[in-house]
């Protein structure tokens, strides 16, 4: 598991996003060492971050990045993960879980695409907000980078116009969007 601190100021007020990034591990000890050194021992791996979380909700932000790593190498269970998603969903304000979706990593033909599968759909369920990010299919164009599909989940209450956006990455790592 690797951890990104990213900080800005936004009304005044300084804001925080832990992004963490799951790795296929079963001793997540130096995690938990490298934030009681920052004194941010709250914030721990997936199996006991949501414990570690005070009630009630409050405003952190948690992005969970490479959980497919974990899960596929089966270093934790399927229940494990989504029982970790949901404390976290019931104590954080956002919870931001970013997923490779390949025909590979879905194929329900053997056991690991079944249980990746699985992870998924119960995912795409609980979400409030789904954000598809993808390459050009005939590979970069020389002003378009890809695609971008803003729809609402299943879960959000709200009104969300979906939106299919084009992006361009320049080469000082610049992201443009535009409208299709």
């Amino acid at each position: 598991m690797r951890i990104d601190e990213i900080q800005f100021t936004k009304s005044g007020t300084l804001e925080k996003f832990i992004i963490l990034t799951a790795a296929a591990t079963n001793n997540p000890q130096w995690l938990v060492n490298y934030l009681a050194a920052k004194n941010e021992a709250e914030i721990i791996p997936l199996s006991v971050l949501s414990t570690s979380i005070p009630s009630p909700k409050n405003n952190n932000f948690v992005i969970l990045t490479g959980l497919e790593l974990p899960i596929l190498a089966e270093s934790i269970s399927l229940r494990t993960a989504l029982s970790g998603i949901e404390s976290l969903r019931k104590k954080c304000a956002n919870v931001c879980i970013c997923l490779t979706i390949s025909e590979a990593l879905v194929n329900e033909e053997t056991s690991n695409g079944a249980t990746y599968n699985t992870l998924v759909k119960s995912l795409f369920y609980e979400a409030q907000l789904i954000l598809q990010l993808q390459p050009l299919p005939t590979g970069r164009a020389k002003d378009v980078t890809g695609r971008l599909v803003i729809a609402k989940g299943p879960k959000n209450q709200q009104q969300i116009l979906a939106k299919d956006l084009s992006y361009f990455v320049n080469r000082k790592g610049v992201v443009d969007l535009f409208t299709v």
